[in-house]
Formats: C-alpha cells, sequence, structure tokens
C-alpha cells in the first residue's frame, strides 16, 4: 500500500506530522479499500505515511527576539509566515505524471484521506545540524483547533506536570492537556522528557490570523531548522498516483505550505537537494503499516505547494525519485478528475 509517513505519523499527529508520522511525519503501497471504477481504471483509496532523510543543507533562518525574550525561529526576521497571497488551496492542484519513468509503471489514480488537523495551525522546526544533515528534528506546532491523533492519547507526567502523549516505534508526540485555548504539540525521535521540555519552552501569540508561535530555549545541541509557518488547510479528501506496482506514490500536502516543515515533521533526518532548481528534501523513515524502509522525496514545485514522493521498493534510490519528480505535472483537480473518471 502507498505510504506517506507524514500523513501516517500524522495521521497519528493528526488521526503527523506528519507525513503516517508526516505526517515519523510521504507515501508508498496503494491500499484497496472501496475501490471504484473510473474509465476502466480503478479509483484506488491510498493511505499516505510521511518523510524521512539522506543528505542536506539546513534552511538559512534568522532569530528574532520574541515578546518575551525568547526566540522565534523565522526566515523572514517577521511574524509566522503565511501561505502565499496566490498559492492555490490544498487540493486544488492535483499531481499528474504524464510521462513516467520505466520502472514507474503506468500511473494509477488514488485517494487519501486529510483532515487529520482542523482549526488554525502554525508549527515550525529544530533540529541538530551534521554537516548537511538535519538530524533527529523536533516538530513544534499550536493550534486554536483540534487534532485527530490526540483523541486516543495517553496521559504521562514529566517533572509533576501531565501532558497528552502517544508513540509509533520510536517517534513520539508529547502535547498539552485538552481544555487549553490552544493545544502545544512536540513531536519527533526525542525521548518524551525532551519533548516535553520544549513544549514548555514555546510561546504563543495570538493574532487575528492565528497564533503565532515562539520557543524561548532549545535543547541543547539544537538549532532552528524549519521557520515559523502558518499551516493551509487541511481538507478532507486528497487525490493521488502510484505506481504500478503500488510500492510508490505522489502525494499534494500543501496543508504544509513548506517541503521543509514536512519533511522535519517526519521525525527523520533529512538531507536538502534540488530538483530543477526546486528545494527538496530527502530521507528514509519507516512504513508504519509494514514496517519496511521508506524513502521520501519532499519538493515544493511553486510557491505553497507541496508534493510527497514516497516509495517502500528497495530498489529506488535517490535519484529515481528525482527522476519522478521531474516528470510530476500539477493539474486542477477537474482537468485531474477527467482523466480519470467518467
Amino acid at each position: 500500500m502507498t505510504d506517506t509517513n507524514l500523513d501516517e505519523r500524522l495521521s497519528r499527529l493528526g488521526t503527523h506530522l506528519d507525513d503516517e508520522r508526516s505526517a515519523r511525519t510521504g507515501t508508498a503501497d496503494p491500499a484497496l479499500a472501496g475501490p471504484t471504477r473510473r474509465r476502466g481504471r480503478t479509483v484506488r483509496r491510498v493511505a499516505l505515511a510521511g518523510v524521512a532523510a539522506a543528505a542536506a543543507v539546513l534552511v538559512a533562518v534568522a532569530l528574532v527576539a520574541a515578546p518575551d525574550g525568547g526566540t522565534n525561529i523565522e526566515a523572514t526576521g517577521t511574524a509566522t509566515a503565511s501561505a502565499p497571497a496566490d498559492a492555490p488551496a490544498p487540493g486544488e492542484l492535483v499531481p499528474h505524471v504524464p510521462s513516467p519513468p520505466a520502472w514507474f509503471g503506468e500511473p494509477a489514480p488514488g485517494m487519501r484521506e486529510g483532515a487529520h488537523r482542523t482549526g488554525r495551525w502554525a508549527s515550525l522546526a529544530i533540529g541538530v545540524e551534521d554537516g548537511t544533515v538535519v538530524r533527529n528534528p523536533i516538530w513544534v506546532g499550536v493550534t486554536d483547533g483540534t487534532l485527530q491523533g490526540l483523541a486516543d492519547a495517553s496521559t504521562v507526567d514529566v517533572a509533576g506536570k501531565q501532558y497528552r502523549t502517544f508513540s509509533h516505534g520510536d517517534w513520539h508526540a508529547v502535547a498539552t492537556q485538552d481544555g487549553d485555548d490552544v493545544t502545544i504539540v512536540a513531536a519527533g525521535t526525542a525521548d518524551t522528557d525532551t519533548l516535553a521540555a520544549v513544549v514548555e519552552s514555546a510561546r504563543v501569540e495570538r493574532t487575528p490570523n492565528g497564533p503565532d508561535l515562539f520557543l524561548t530555549n532549545l535543547p541543547a545541541g539544537y538549532g532552528p531548522a524549519a521557520s515559523a509557518q502558518r499551516h493551509a488547510e487541511d481538507t478532507a479528501e486528497r487525490r493521488t498516483v502510484a505506481s504500478a506496482d503500488g510500492q510508490t506514490g505522489v502525494n499534494e500536502v500543501s496543508d504544509w505550505v513548506r517541503a521543509d516543515l514536512a519533511a522535519a515533521a517526519s521525525g527523520a533526518d533529512y538531507e536538502q537537494i534540488s530538483v530543477d532548481g526546486a528545494e527538496a528534501f530527502t530521507g528514509v523513515t519507516q512504513s508504519s503499516t509494514t514496517g519496511e524502509p521508506l524513502r521520501f522525496l519532499m519538493f515544493s514545485p511553486q510557491p505553497g505547494v507541496v508534493i510527497d514522493i514516497t516509495t517502500t521498493d528497495p530498489n529506488r534510490t535517490v535519484d529515481d525519485l528525482v527522476e519522478l519528480a521531474r516528470n510530476v505535472e500539477l493539474l486542477p483537480i477537474d482537468e485531474w478528475k477527467a482523466l480519470h473518471t467518467r
């Protein structure tokens, strides 16, 4: 089935950060749940998973004083960034592969579930820089809405304070208690105590556009990895494309707005590369459904649009995913449906 650690884990960070964990919290093998016949083809309902890493460069960021004297992890030196004004809404553009590589085969249309997050969200990420690789990223989010995965979370006590938590393998999410006016979440492969400390260091400023997010302290060795960003709406049903063998998927995850943030949400080490000049991030995580290694590539073909390619095919390399990414076109949803529906 097609896994995207981002969606499943952020399915669990939302049902993940991201994404399957994002979104640890990409796509890999399409799950055949209630197939629908479309022009002689099957539209498969796809379960997504997330992202991870191979080798990269930290995004250049600036540190800006927050209102309480803390640190706002920003790229612009202003308030939490909003989605580009002219960016299409998530789901308006759909990935299409008109000339797939031979190994990909005939593309199969599919569908995945979204709407794991409700309300207004802002998030950022921190990580440990190791040469060109960002290791052990921690994703930090704040919302005045909900996160699906927290509905079944357990309670953990850290230093006399209670938090909500849930895990998937070595990936963990720690969140403030239900009933607060906003929810703060930290997620990654760090231990619970570290994640709880990051939650405690988060400061929130209410604005007419939603909450702004600041961090007052970073764990030892950590620095900024992805600057503070407002999310776009996590819409319910999203169209996707899978390879003929169902091991590779191409997913639109533009509710993340930026590829670096989506990659960090996976919790996996990741590296920055380029797809024909477009910023891209790649790494390796683990499928939440099969436990297989899952290679991902996140890239942004245009501002505000994020595409997540994932594969559980052990023969696929980063170069293969870059080749596939170069063949991805974005179609308006109506045009995409006309190709795959009656």
